[in-house]
């Protein structure tokens, strides 16, 4: 198979997981995209292929509200493109949190912003950890 054969299979595997994040199959849609990611990692395919596909796959396991399963992935870089991941993550942890929060699922909401809170530490984010509580207090303070 050639590299321009195993970049379509990534590419397509990537399509796949877009449709399912689409229909709201965030946890189906994170499994292609991790999929795609290593697939085309193993091939030493292009850099930019690879990043596209984990990046997606963060998005959508935040989508599906298990944050643990993203920051997870985040262990394997380093700690550079972690940084620069989480930092780009924290408007879709907040979307994923206001959409707990209006279907009333607060434990989930607050489970998750404590997790996110223990990474940001972890990764010495101490501003973004300050978003963060800021978000737990203003919403989660009386519920």
């Amino acid at each position: 198979m050639t590299d321009k054969n195993k970049a379509q299979v990534a590419k397509e595997t990537i399509r796949e997981g877009k449709i399912l994040h689409k229909r709201g199959k965030y946890e189906t849609a994170a499994k292609k995209f991790e999929k795609a990611g290593h697939w085309a990692a193993l091939e030493s395919l292009d850099k930019k292929l690879v990043n596209k596909a984990f990046k997606l796959m963060i998005s959508s396991w935040i989508s599906a509200f298990k944050f643990d399963s993203a920051f997870r992935f985040l262990d394997n870089l380093t700690h550079k493109e972690s940084l620069g991941l989480l930092k780009k993550s924290l408007k879709l942890i907040r979307k994923a949190v206001r959409g707990l929060i209006r279907t009333n699922n607060f434990l989930l909401a607050r489970e998750q912003l404590y997790r996110a809170i223990y990474k940001y530490q972890r990764e010495a984010l101490l501003h973004e950890v300050q978003i963060i509580t800021r978000w737990q207090t203003d919403n989660l303070r009386s519920r």
